[in-house]
């Protein structure tokens, strides 16, 4: 996963440059098939890199929790993982409230969105 924490402090930079990219396709999930897929694919990378900064801090902190570097390291990813849940709060109902019709349009003329066929509606 990491090498070590500063390999960490890479990925934390990484993300926190990422955040804010999925704000900007707040209120423009609708807009198209392209769109939509576009905003999946940038909260995926997102999410593999906030993932992964959590697990590498948790499996450092209960390593040992006498190092309280890891335990502000954990902390960290903490907040970070909090950073990204509220920006991709609008994501779900914003997807929800695209009519079927219109999203069933978008799953069939853009390729790469055959696996929004999955998400509960």
């Amino acid at each position: 996963m990491y090498r070590d924490a500063s390999a960490w402090e890479d990925d934390k930079a990484k993300l926190i440059a990422l955040l804010p990219s999925i704000a900007d396709y707040r209120g423009k999930l609708g807009n198209d098939g392209s769109t939509l897929l576009a905003a999946i694919e940038a909260i995926q990378a997102v999410e593999t890199i906030v993932a992964n900064l959590y697990v590498y801090a948790g499996l450092k902190n209960f390593e040992d929790t006498r190092i309280s570097e890891n335990g502000a390291r954990f902390s960290e990813a903490q907040g970070l993982y909090s950073q990204f849940q509220q920006a991709l709060a609008f994501f779900s109902p914003e997807l929800l409230s695209i009519p079927e019709d219109t999203l069933a349009h978008y799953v069939a003329t853009t390729p790469g969105l055959l696996d929004l066929r999955a998400l509960p509606r």
